[in-house]
């Protein structure tokens, strides 16, 4: 995309600036969500509030969060309902008078201008519907963690400059298929246009089913390379490599693909995740991941079976497979 950002000074003589509502997920986290509160105080964009929506954490989030942060509105939920409910929730609880919703991850920091960056892109042009960030590595911030996502012709989604140096991500506004839903700003009214995210997924690709409705409804979906945010990642599941993500992202993948292909090039997308799969349940094997591989099978086998939302082990991080 070729289009010129809008100057700072142009977004300060917005009177006001638009009004953007920020909404966290927390689920036994209150250290990473109380860092995060901690970062957002420093941003330089004047108009914002902020809500959290607690997925009925037991390790007392609620409370030391509102000790910390007592101006704060926590709503504590009577179940976990993921990152596809929570984040359904959040949208119930949107302020009528916001004009953008900012989804942003608990176990994130922000640069001080990235809300800035953000509402500058997304008022430059009225089918910018979606904005992200620049997402580096907490503890590695020279790397990349994503930068937005592609969606190829068979519907295999890839993270773009996922673990690439940051030197290899443009310089300027780019397209996108898809963001993650750990910084995703969109208008108020393309949420209200699009619908809910859809909860059949739980956590893990619920983010990229929606960016393909809104960019179907005719919205461009862009990541501002200038607005940096630092993550932690899958923290909520115990990382980047824990049982819980394996699970999910290898159900989802399946499930994305049989939503939106049908007949001969439903199969052939669908046999080729299960190739892929299979070889990474072998790599897994000869390792003596064990474990691992098991919950690869079993995620491949609830997919075949209609197994959707949630794990029931989802509570204890499927320590007892």
């Amino acid at each position: 995309m070729n289009q010129a950002y809008l100057t700072t000074q142009k977004m300060k003589s917005m009177n006001p600036p638009p009004k953007v509502l920020v909404i966290i997920l927390n689920w036994n986290q209150k250290y990473d969500t109380i860092g995060c509160l901690n970062s957002l105080k420093k941003i330089d964009y004047p108009n914002y509030h902020i809500i959290v929506i607690d997925n009925n954490s037991s390790d007392d989030s609620v409370n030391a969060i509102l000790q910390a942060h007592p101006t704060i509105r926590v709503y504590k939920q009577q179940d976990n309902y993921g990152c596809a409910g929570g984040r359904n929730i959040g949208l119930k609880y949107a302020d009528h008078q916001a004009d953008y919703i900012l989804f942003l991850d608990n176990d994130t920091k922000v640069s001080p201008k990235f809300l800035t960056y953000l509402i500058e892109t997304a008022e430059q042009d009225l089918n910018i519907g979606v904005v992200s960030s620049m997402i580096l590595y907490w503890d590695d911030p020279s790397i990349a963690w994503t930068s937005g996502g592609s969606i190829d012709k068979n519907g295999i989604v890839t993270a773009l400059y996922y673990n690439e140096p940051t030197s290899n991500i443009p310089n300027a506004l780019y397209k996108v298929d898809w963001v993650p839903g750990c910084v995703l700003l969109a208008k108020k009214s393309v949420f209200e246009e699009i619908s809910d995210f859809n909860e059949n997924y739980f956590i893990y690709f619920e983010d990229v089913d929606w960016c393909l409705k809104a960019k179907q409804a005719g919205y461009h979906v862009v990541v501002d390379p200038r607005s940096v945010v630092y993550h932690k990642a899958s923290q909520s599941l115990g990382g980047e490599t824990s049982l819980g993500k394996l699970y999910y992202m290898t159900r989802n993948r399946l499930l994305f693909v049989s939503q939106y292909y049908r007949g001969i090039k439903a199969f052939r997308s669908i046999s080729l995740i299960l190739v892929e799969e299979f070889l990474n349940i072998v790599d897994q094997l000869r390792m003596k991941n064990f474990l691992q591989s098991l919950i690869k099978i079993k995620a491949i086998f609830h997919f075949f079976v209609g197994k959707k939302g949630a794990l029931s082990e989802q509570n204890d991080k499927l320590k007892h497979l």
